[in-house]
């Protein structure tokens, strides 16, 4: 038991959506890091996470190594 609560605990958080690339990633996690920053210059995580759901990457938990096509963000 003990062992199935480590594993669960061990993930961390990849953006992905279907034929999404790096490039691709990259700008949108670019422009909505500067669209959810505050004045004073800390982030909104909950606005970063809005803006790369809007313009439709979804967020899921992985294991390491990540997928093919699922990217780090500001977690």
């Amino acid at each position: 038991m003990l062992l199935v609560g480590f594993m669960t605990g061990c993930g961390r958080y990849y953006w992905s959506r279907p034929g999404g690339t790096f490039e691709q990633f990259d700008r949108d996690h670019l422009q909505c890091t500067k669209d959810s920053m505050g004045p004073d210059g800390i982030l909104d995580r909950s606005l970063y996470r809005n803006c790369l759901t809007g313009r439709g990457w979804m967020r899921a938990k992985q294991f390491d190594p990540s997928p093919l096509n699922y990217f780090r963000g500001h977690e």
